[in-house]
């Protein structure tokens, strides 16, 4: 991973973490608020994954040419 795929993923969980923090605040006992945060995080990952891998598959040299 390189580093301009850092700066996107930090500023996709960035932006989720404070959208959790948001949805959590709103969200009711503290159950349900672990398995919301949990579900969110593990949405994050695979979306931070499916990201890189989009982004590190695409061959820019067949579309500069």
């Amino acid at each position: 991973m390189n580093e301009n795929d850092e700066k996107i993923v930090d500023g996709i969980l960035e932006k989720d973490m404070y959208a959790l923090n948001k949805l959590i605040d709103a969200y009711g006992s503290t159950k349900d608020k672990i398995r919301f945060a949990i579900e969110i995080i593990l949405l994050t990952i695979v979306w931070g994954i499916l990201i890189i891998g989009t982004f590190s598959s695409l061959d820019f040299s067949r579309v500069l040419k």
